[in-house]
């Protein structure tokens, strides 16, 4: 499963991008890495999806929502950011996939989202480590995670800042380095919430690739996508994962029963 197959149908008149998406998905190295642990735990345990509703916090430009929606078919998928150029990309995407009626994105700041619904899955993707306090966050969790519910959660440990670079650990904005598997696993007990699964990903050979990839910072389009093709073999090489060798964390989390 790789990600990015969901956009052949938009590139279905022009056969290469037809054919690179067939085969690869999204050429970015980053995306790939990111998205993996997702489509894995998604491909095994799709009945946690099927006609359910969806809610992506930081959703960016909707990759996620577009993912579940391609592997299952969900009831409804809602994403939310902040940065209203990624939610009109997404948007746009909506609707050229013929999914707007199921699938909704919303310019609005996480932290004051009020749309209250039982929602069976909550994505909480590389969102931590940007906000100092989020314990609004964690109590919105609370009251809007249905009963059998599960909360998808992908944040960077403290590796991360050391192979990415200071410069771009700034320039995207995170203001904690990183989360240890404890911390964040006692961070959400403490919010009424257990471990049902976790993966740790980004490890060694990812690790070099992404390093080198984000150090070189190029503008020119034919430029950048010679990067994309050079690096994308890292992102078949994402093992060698562990505590002490991986940049993030996929976690699942499921309500404590009382």
């Amino acid at each position: 499963m790789r990600a990015g197959k969901y956009l052949k149908k938009i590139y279905h008149k022009n056969k290469f991008y037809k054919l690179i998406l067939n085969t690869f998905g999204i050429l970015d190295l980053h995306t790939q890495i990111r998205v993996k642990p997702l489509l894995k735990f998604l491909k095994k345990n799709i009945d946690l999806f099927k006609d359910k509703l969806i809610l992506d916090l930081g959703c960016g430009s909707g990759n996620n929502c577009f993912e579940i929606n391609y592997y299952t078919k969900t009831k409804q998928s809602i994403g939310v950011d902040i940065n209203q150029e990624l939610i009109e990309y997404a948007s746009q995407q909506a609707e050229e996939l013929e999914l707007s009626q199921i699938i909704n994105f919303y310019h609005e700041d996480i932290l004051s989202f009020k749309k209250n619904e039982k929602y069976d899955v909550i994505i909480l993707f590389d969102i931590l480590e940007h906000i100092n306090d989020p314990s609004q966050i964690f109590r919105f969790i609370q009251k809007n995670i249905s009963e059998q519910g599960i909360v998808l959660v992908s944040v960077p440990t403290y590796l991360y800042k050391k192979m990415f670079g200071i410069k771009f650990h700034n320039y995207v904005g995170h203001v904690k380095d990183g989360y240890s598997f404890e911390e964040i696993s006692d961070l959400f007990k403490h919010y009424g919430f257990y471990v049902y699964y976790y993966k740790y990903n980004t490890g060694l050979f990812a690790n070099l690739g992404c390093a080198l990839y984000y150090r070189f910072d190029l503008r020119n389009k034919y430029l950048i996508l010679l990067k994309q093709l050079i690096f994308y073999p890292f992102s078949y090489l994402d093992f060698f994962n562990n505590k002490y060798l991986s940049c993030s964390i996929f976690i699942v989390f499921k309500p404590i029963k009382t």
